[in-house]
């Protein structure tokens, strides 16, 4: 008795699996490819949300040096934002009447924007509320205040002390209080960069 296997049949069962496997595997890839492209876009846009909000903040602190220099906080504007890296950011201040500002910073990146809004008040210390207050008047780029001395002859200062240049201390003297000055400090830890006009006495 002779059994004859029918290779037609064998043939297009081994073709029909090789293409169903074919098309399994094509359509697992293209199932891995919009996922990766996705995760990708999803990466994208929080990076690019994370840059705008750090160009606004970034805006945030400018506005409020410029604050304790005693210039305005106003940066920019929407038509013509200053330009910060591979974005840009643009501040709106608004004083208040408890002499605080309201601080609205905007910051653009991928041609979108982020906004962050802070309330800033400037804390330096009052003039009038100084131990020793050298405002530097007549604006000399120079001009230094200095503390000195030696032993019992050394200046000693109880309270916060302000010049409008620059400060240094030397030899025994020292000081209790905060050190700011617009110029730069030497001798002891303080505040530099500081603006803060002296006030305006009108004689009656």
């Amino acid at each position: 008795m002779t059994i004859r296997t029918n290779q037609r049949t064998e043939r297009g069962s081994a073709l029909l699996c090789t293409l169903v496997l074919v098309v399994s595997c094509a359509a697992l890839a293209a199932a891995m490819i919009r996922k990766n492209i996705a995760t990708k876009l999803e990466y994208d846009a929080r990076w690019a949300s994370a840059q705008r909000l750090y160009l606004a903040r970034a805006g945030i602190s400018n506005a409020f040096l410029r604050i304790r220099a005693g210039t305005s906080a106003v940066l920019g504007n929407a038509g013509n934002p200053l330009a910060c890296g591979d974005g840009a950011y643009y501040v709106q201040a608004v004083k208040n009447a408890d002499d605080s500002y309201t601080l609205t910073a905007h910051g653009k990146f991928g041609g979108s924007w982020a906004s962050v809004r802070s309330v800033a008040r400037d804390v330096a210390v009052p003039v009038f509320d100084h131990a020793l207050y050298a405002g530097n008047s007549s604006a000399d780029p120079n001009y230094t205040l200095e503390f000195g001395g030696s032993g019992t002859q050394a200046d000693k200062v109880s309270g916060d002390v302000y010049s409008g240049g620059s400060l240094k201390i030397k030899g025994n003297a020292s000081s209790s209080g905060k050190l700011r000055a617009k110029g730069l400090i030497e001798g002891g830890s303080g505040t530099t960069g500081i603006v803060q006009p002296g006030p305006t006495l009108a004689v009656q």
